[in-house]
């Protein structure tokens, strides 16, 4: 816990420089510096990698995911490709077409690969958890059911003030 804090820290006050922020996304600067490596040496992706392998103590993991620092830097790429690259590359490990999920989506399907979870991994390759059959994602037809209206004939934003209001009363 102290560590977390003290990581969370020393990120606050490395990312108040401006040249830093320009250069290196927050949360993957927050990734680097708990799996104790340098913000910018590795792509996004590879520090998920990375705080797996570690986690799991994985000692030829980690050799390997440190080895590929040179070659994949983050610091040779333009501040505005990093993200894209870094969730190709998400996607890569993953084993599925770039584009075709989101980073979050990636997260958790490398997650429930490495962890050997393959309900998980088919839950999340069939993309059953974004719309229902109306296009209405699981949120909002929660938000709906809340509000006892159709998700459908209201947006998002309709809804949360619906459910906004319902709680206040």
């Amino acid at each position: 816990m102290l560590i977390r804090t003290y990581a969370a820290s020393v990120a606050l006050i490395v990312m108040s420089s401006a040249s830093f922020a320009q250069s290196v996304n927050p949360g993957v600067a927050q990734l680097a510096l708990e799996a104790g490596v340098n913000p910018g040496a590795y792509s996004q992706a590879q520090l998920v990698e990375l705080r797996d392998a570690q986690r799991d103590n994985d000692a030829e993991r980690v050799a390997f995911i440190l080895s590929q620092s040179a070659s994949t830097s983050n610091a040779t790429l333009s501040s505005s490709s990093q993200p894209a690259q870094g969730v190709a590359q998400l996607a890569k490990l993953a084993g599925v077409e770039p584009g075709a999920y989101t980073q979050s989506e990636l997260i958790r399907l490398r997650d429930a690969q490495i962890n050997n979870h393959p309900d998980v991994v088919s839950y999340i390759l069939s993309h059953e958890d974004r719309m229902d059959a109306n296009g209405a994602s699981a949120g909002k037809e929660q938000l709906a059911k809340l509000a006892g209206v159709n998700a459908s004939d209201y947006t998002l934003a309709q809804l949360t003030d619906m459910t906004t209001i319902t709680r206040n009363d």
